[in-house]
Order: structure tokens, then sequence, then C-alpha cells
């Protein structure tokens, strides 16, 4: 129930292309639109401290819920087929890869596409102007939400905007240094690379006994990382590379997943640019790393690029065992390729 960070690259950057308005809304206690099914039966704990309005004792007696709520594990699913249902009435369409984005052709009208992707609660819109306002009346009708146009921050990511020359940066600052309060920083030490460039990950094996604390702290600070790559892409290697050891990590490897966020903390500043930087509407560039990841397979990697703004960066272990480089190349051509049918 969350849109793919390649959508909102491309959407922004369609939008930032054809000059089109860029906004945003949140729907208010979204999860209690979807009602439980009849099959369903959830309890719910009467919290302490709750008071009946009717003065009944609330003493070994339950809440039985009637629709989902925050903390329901079903509660995102049920709220994201309700509102694919309403964007369905409404003549949107899914994408094929991507079910959180929809679109919408006005056939009788000069600026026809409406694109809307959906972060569970969160809707990020471009659209002309001129059907932005009917837009959100329409979906004032069923939910409750709250607007932003123009838009200048979703989940996480903050717009910086130059309208004349059609292009907008995109920056994680806010999150980044939100993030980083919970993690104290030792060293002094400013670093210009995600990882050192000595670390050999052919030799990196995880620790299967791994204590439970060391695992939720690992995978704690994964997730913070994995969302900062939507707009850094400097980061992307080093953090799938890292996301092996989830299960399996050791000490030293939570360092060199703190020195990446350190590293973000070093380069704060950059941003990633899209919007019309290049006369080609698209431009992919494959290359390979032959035998140079565990069991000695090799790894396809390379950018793809829409009017010159990244919409998707690849780096992924190719399935097969390679015999030489050419070899290696030939399969990540193929991976950029189906890479680039999706997009």
């Amino acid at each position: 129930s969350t849109v793919f960070k390649e959508s909102i690259r491309l959407l922004l950057t369609e939008a930032a292309i054809n000059d089109h308005e860029i906004a945003s809304f949140d729907v208010i206690k979204a999860f209690i639109y979807s009602k439980i099914d009849d099959g369903t039966v959830i309890y719910l704990q009467i919290p302490k401290g709750y008071v009946d309005p009717f003065g009944m004792k609330s003493n070994g007696c339950c809440f039985l819920l009637k629709r989902w709520i925050y903390g329901t594990k079903e509660a995102p699913k049920k709220f994201s087929i309700l509102f694919t249902n309403y964007m369905k009435s409404l003549k949107f369409t899914n994408c094929l890869l991507d079910p959180n984005m929809y679109i919408r052709n006005e056939p009788n009208s000069e600026h026809r596409v409406l694109r809307v992707g959906a972060h569970i609660d969160d809707g990020l819109v471009t659209m002309h102007h001129n059907l932005l306002k009917k837009f959100i009346s329409d979906i004032e009708k069923r939910f409750a939400i709250t607007f932003q146009n123009p838009c200048v921050k979703y989940i996480g990511i903050q717009f910086y905007r130059i309208r004349e020359m059609r292009i907008i940066g995109l920056h994680q600052s806010d999150y980044i240094r939100k993030c980083l309060k919970a993690f104290k920083r030792n060293s002094l030490r400013k670093y210009r690379t995600p990882l050192p460039s000595t670390l050999d990950f052919i030799k990196m094996s995880g620790d299967v006994q791994a204590k439970p604390e060391l695992i939720k702290r690992y995978q704690t600070i994964e997730g913070v990382l994995q969302h900062a790559v939507i707009t850094r892409n400097d980061i992307q290697f080093a953090v799938n590379a890292m996301a092996r050891f989830n299960l399996s990590p050791r000490e030293e490897f939570y360092n060199l997943l703190l020195r990446i966020l350190f590293y973000l903390e070093d380069t704060i500043d950059l941003k990633i640019w899209i919007g019309l930087l290049s006369p080609l509407p698209w431009l992919h560039f494959p290359d390979a790393s032959f035998a140079g990841d565990q069991n000695m397979k090799s790894r396809s990697g390379g950018p793809s690029y829409y009017y010159g703004s990244v919409i998707c960066s690849l780096s992924k272990v190719q399935p097969i065992t390679t015999h030489s480089d050419c070899e290696a190349e030939v399969i990540a051509k193929v991976d950029i390729g189906k890479n680039a049918l999706s997009l």
C-alpha cells in the first residue's frame, strides 16, 4: 500500500516538465473508513483511564471492533482496497507494476493527464490547476482530508522547485536530522564515502546466532536508510549490500550502517535534481561487476534517466554464474532492459 520511489520520481519529473501543480492530501483517521467483515471478530482491551459515557463498569470487559483502527495488521490493506475502489469510481486506473499509482485521462481537456500516488493514507497529486480543484472536491465527498498546495514535503521528501527552469530538487535533510537524534556519534571524523573502499563483501559472513537486541537495532537503522535511498542514489549499493545481514548481523556490521548514516549527515545538503535536464526522453547505462559478489556471482547495475532525471538506479546480484566479463555485461544489459520496460 505504498507507492514506489521510482513512481514518485517519475510523477514529479512529469510535473516539473509540464509545469503542473504538485499538491498533497492526508486522509484523517483513514483506517476507520473500512468496516470489519461479519466473519471477523476482533476484541480490544479497554485502555486504562477510560470512562464510559453511560456509566458502565469496564472491569472484565472489552470492546468489539466494528471498524479497522491503527495498530491492527490488516488495516492498511483494507484502506488501500477501499481507496482503490473509490479511485476507480472516479475513472482512475492503476499502473500495472505499481498499483498505488493512479492515472486518469481527460480526453476533452487540453491538460489531459491526472496522476495520483498513494502512500497508505498520504496522497501526492500532480495535474493542471484547472483540474486540481475538481479532484480535491471529489476526494472530500468520501474522505475527510487535510490538503496542501503547493506541496513542499511528502513522506519526509522535501521539494525545492525552480519553476521557470522546469526542475525540482529533492532532499530529506529534515528526515535525516530527525533520525540522527536517536544515534550518538562518537567520532568527529568526516566521511566522504558511505562505506570503506577496502571493504570485501565476499569475505563478509553473518552471525546466525546474533542476539535479538542486535537484530532489532540493525533492522531499525536499515529501515531508516532504505527510506533515505529515495533521494540518495549514492548510498543505494551500500544499503542494499548491508541488508543481506538483516537476520545475522555482527556488531561491526552495525557500525558500518552507522557510518552510512553519518555519511548522510556530512553530506546532508546534497539534492537529487529532476525535471527538464536533457532533451533525451530515456537513457540507460548498464554495467556489470564480474564475479565481485558472494558465490563468485556478478552484479548488474546502472541508472535510468528520463529527460536527464535519475528515475531509478539498479543494483542486483545476477541469478546465474557467468564465466567472463563479457557474459556479465550481456546479462546486465538484459536486466537494465527489463527495468526500462517496466518504466
